[in-house]
């Protein structure tokens, strides 16, 4: 049976968030917020470079009539994977997959750290719903129609089923406190969202069809995705800078050194959070330094 995983990491709000109740959404969205130039974080001193929104594939599983690569990267494993750039549009699978969304969740609490037994429980994900209850919803026009999205939304990824799960490609990241939260949050967070999708064995590629946000724009191609030899695709989603897709070379996670112990990066997503101005942002801190490339953490959202 084809599986093809999403992976979803970076600046990346993943709404709605994971369910709480016995009611499961039946679609889950990726929203990238667009920070595609660089600025100066709430201390008024770091930088936060740029940001790109992406897709990361095996060159190999671009299919006749895709559209092509902005860049080919080739992994030290000689590897050779297309990096395809994102701009103001919405990403949907054709077909959908047959299994419907559902989420791992455990049933006891999850500590500071996770373990063998409890690595792909979604709750090790970043929730601003934990950070903060009251303000844990986009704003207006980032989700729903395509028509007049959000100007701060560089695009959307949207999946209509999948097993959604927590994975930690760099284990021996350091754990996170949150500051300038109403919440005491001190723990490691997953720094990917995967959701794998299965396919009905005579399914041999699987078309991610393109919607464009703006009238008058380009029209871009529709990315198709081919199974070779019924083997997996994996398909990453970033929104990072491009030191963190550069590292995608040898790292198996889209990560880049961040200066200092506050990740003011996360700020970006305060373009697309409905939280109030004039208000003291929360942020994570590292409470060591960090042991590998790291990026931020796909976090959800109401």
């Amino acid at each position: 049976m084809p599986t093809l995983r999403f992976v979803f990491t970076g600046i990346c709000a993943l709404t709605p968030g994971w369910p709480r109740s016995t009611s499961i959404p039946t679609t889950l969205t990726a929203v990238m917020p667009d920070s595609r130039r660089g600025r100066v974080a709430s201390d008024d001193t770091t930088n936060i470079a740029a940001h790109h929104p992406f897709l990361f594939v095996p060159l190999a599983n671009l299919g006749s009539g895709s559209r092509a690569a902005d860049y080919v990267l080739t992994r030290t494993d000689l590897q050779e994977c297309a990096i395809i750039f994102l701009d103001r549009e919405e990403l949907a699978t054709s077909p959908s997959p047959t299994n419907s969304l559902e989420y791992v969740i455990g049933e006891d609490p999850i500590g500071e750290r996770p373990t063998t037994g409890n690595v792909t429980d979604i709750r090790w994900a970043a929730d601003f719903r934990e950070i903060d209850p009251t303000h844990a919803s986009l704003k207006a026009g980032c989700v729903g129609s395509t028509t007049s999205v959000n100007p701060k939304v560089a695009a959307r990824v949207r999946v209509d089923g999948g097993t959604v799960t927590s994975r930690f490609p760099c284990p021996e990241g350091a754990s996170s406190t949150i500051l300038n939260s109403p919440n005491t949050i001190h723990r490691q967070f997953a720094q990917e969202v995967v959701v794998e999708m299965e396919f009905g064995s005579s399914v041999t590629e699987v078309v991610l069809e393109t919607t464009l946000f703006d009238s008058g724009a380009t029209p871009a191609l529709d990315i198709v995705l081919q199974f070779i030899e019924a083997a997996d695709i994996e398909v990453l989603f970033g929104n990072g800078p491009v030191e963190s897709i550069l590292n995608l070379r040898d790292n198996d996670c889209a990560g880049h050194d961040h200066p200092g112990a506050i990740d003011y990066e996360f700020e970006i997503y305060y373009d697309i959070i409905d939280f109030p101005a004039e208000t003291p942002l929360p942020v994570p801190q590292t409470d060591e330094a960090e042991l590998r490339h790291i990026d931020c953490f796909a976090m959800f959202v109401d």
